[in-house]
């Protein structure tokens, strides 16, 4: 039982401090009707960092884990809603309930809507299917073969993962090139889009990684511009404007010569452009990468980026993301904004 303040980040050692504000013994609390385990579910949802583990949360902790299976959809629907320390108190008290109960195939049912309910967080929906498999693990390759289209990443992943098991056990050339074809349309997560890709090669294809993922090649880059302690991640300096890619610029070189706008393609299997190749020559520097996109409509779009320094994004002349991280590796996908590209 989470009995702790905090959720650390994914990996780090941790201790659990339990509770000793109330050391009377009570007996294991048990689930009423429906109108008590959402008063339990609210008391989990207002659990805040620093409000520690007290007796009522422990009573609402244990009423959630008591629910019986009917009921698991309405702590899916609060798992909706939870931040991260309320997630883990309902997560938590979730997998004590499956330990417990039993579900019948109206209950499976329901949990089934669960899954497929779109306007539920990614999270909810997640512990939907896991309760389902683990009930009913027959039902297992079904559920994926209709999430390879989720928007949810995680489910999206394990519903790729079969199609690239299925290819894999596949015999026959043309039918084992289909499969990965459809595997690799499918994929969202570089780990899968690379496995496919690779497969796909060896059968005489010719994928291209940038295209499926939606990579950006072909950008205008200036620079280097002053960064001498880090003062430059908040300046606005004059290519912001972008309305001038003619113009030449005050930047930091060591014979003060302007800096312009240059047209750069990657020849990188990913598409990372180089930023040495234009700031190399100085420490503390700042570059700008621009990039025209046409949408046919208007859409809500996530946009990526990543970068082992300081990083800011905008999208329409709007700041839409901001990382002031610096010597921070550079993973794919590192950094998430979501989005509205306009039409046009």
């Amino acid at each position: 039982e989470p009995f702790t303040e905090r959720v650390p980040p994914l990996g780090t050692p941790v201790r659990l401090v339990l509770s000793s504000e109330d050391e009377t013994e009570a007996a294991p609390p048990q689930a009423g009707p429906l109108n008590e385990l959402d008063e339990a579910i609210a008391t989990l949802l207002a659990v805040r960092v620093g409000s520690g583990s007290t007796p009522a949360v422990q009573a609402a902790w244990g009423a959630v884990a008591a629910a019986e299976p009917a009921a698991w959809p309405a702590v899916l629907s609060g798992l909706s809603q939870a931040g991260p320390l309320a997630a883990n108190w309902l997560s938590s008290a979730l997998t004590a309930a499956s330990q417990n109960g039993t579900p019948t195939d109206a209950d499976i049912t329901a949990l089934r809507g669960v899954l497929k309910d779109l306007s539920l967080a990614g999270p909810a929906r997640r512990a939907a299917y896991e309760l389902i498999v683990e009930h009913r693990p027959l039902l297992r390759e079904s559920l994926l073969e209709g999430l390879v289209d989720d928007p949810d990443e995680q489910l999206r992943f394990d519903a790729v993962a079969q199609l690239l098991d299925r290819a894999e056990a596949i015999g026959e050339e043309p039918a084992k090139r289909d499969a990965y074809r459809v595997a690799f349309r499918k994929a969202r997560v570089l780990e899968q889009v690379e496995v496919a890709g690779d497969a796909l090669e060896t059968l005489g294809d010719k994928p291209s990684l940038i295209d499926q993922l939606g990579l950006i090649a072909a950008w205008r880059l200036i620079g280097p511009l002053d960064n001498t302690d880090g003062a430059g991640f908040d300046q606005v300096y004059a290519p912001e404007d972008l309305r001038d890619w003619d113009g030449a610029y005050q930047g930091k070189t060591t014979g003060d010569e302007p800096v312009r706008w240059q047209a750069r393609r990657s020849g990188d299997r990913l598409a990372e452009i180089d930023l040495n190749t234009l700031v190399a020559a100085e420490k503390s520097a700042v570059a700008y990468a621009a990039v025209t996109i046409q949408s046919d409509a208007t859409r809500d779009v996530q946009v990526r980026v990543s970068s082992s320094g300081a990083t800011k994004l905008w999208l329409n002349a709007r700041l839409v993301l901001a990382n002031e991280v610096y010597h921070n590796g550079n993973q794919f996908d590192q950094c998430r904004a979501e989005v509205t590209l306009r039409e046009g």
